[in-house]
């Protein structure tokens, strides 16, 4: 338990071994200490330095050579108050930069940010950027019959609430052979609008998805997989291409149950 709680300070697990160790022995060669701490003499060597540099361990010349001794564990304390300072100091210069740093990321500002998922974990994580980035409107078109061939219907209803609470509107195409919208919580449909495709005329098993600062194409062929475009073309590109499918949806009359 001690162990884990040194490493939670900085400490390595074999720095963790080698200062425990030392504490317990007293001043000691590296060798009786590689000893007790159960690793090799020179990397035990290798530990003993790094903790020297820390100020948690202190040497002496003997008449057999060097010896190693822990000082007061009261030292940990200098020790943090140190790292405090250091951090500082980097928080500093950070602050110093930044301004060059954004300079330069904002060059490449126009690139697209892509991440991929995969799973049912995936599918969360898309659901996460969603919430916290504060979607206000969804458009989406999905294979349904598709997904629910992946995921149970009642998978995400943590993810619709959220939604039915923060008020965010939405519009869904669906192409499914029997319609049904049993599984969404009981106020989905006072923000959210459907329509249906056939789906013997529109076969296919994905998702396509355009929330207000990223767009997310999903596959459900064999393992669900994701891919996340943030890029604000992207997204104005799939809104008119959703808003043409959202038309021509009109001319077709599916029975909803």
């Amino acid at each position: 338990m001690i162990e884990k709680e040194l490493q939670k300070l900085g400490l390595s697990q074999k720095e963790t071994k080698v200062y425990l160790a030392a504490l317990e022995l007293g001043a000691k060669s590296a060798q009786e200490i590689a000893r007790r701490a159960n690793i090799n003499r020179v990397t035990c060597y290798i530990m003993l330095e790094n903790l020297m540099e820390r100020g948690l361990m202190s040497q002496i010349e003997g008449e057999k050579g060097r010896i190693f001794a822990a000082e007061s564990p009261e030292k940990l304390l200098h020790y943090i108050d140190n790292r405090e300072r250091e951090l500082k100091e980097q928080k500093s210069y950070v602050k110093n930069i930044l301004p060059q740093l954004l300079a330069i990321f904002n060059v490449a500002g126009d690139k697209p940010k892509v991440k991929y998922f995969e799973g049912l974990e995936g599918v969360r994580m898309l659901q996460k950027m969603a919430i916290e980035s504060d979607t206000k409107h969804i458009d989406e078109i999905v294979s349904l019959d598709h997904a629910f061939k992946h995921f149970e219907p009642h998978a995400f209803d943590d993810y619709r609430e959220s939604l039915i609470k923060k008020q965010v509107t939405g519009r869904h195409i669906l192409t499914t052979k029997k319609y049904t919208l049993d599984y969404v919580p009981k106020g989905f449909d006072q923000y959210h609008e459907v329509r249906i495709l056939p789906h013997e005329k529109f076969q296919f098993a994905g998702e396509i998805a355009v929330f207000d600062r990223f767009a997310s194409i999903s596959s459900f062929y064999v393992d669900p997989v994701c891919i996340v475009i943030e890029h604000p073309a992207v997204v104005d590109i799939l809104k008119n291409w959703f808003n043409l499918a959202w038309e021509g949806a009109l001319k077709y009359k599916v029975d909803k149950k």
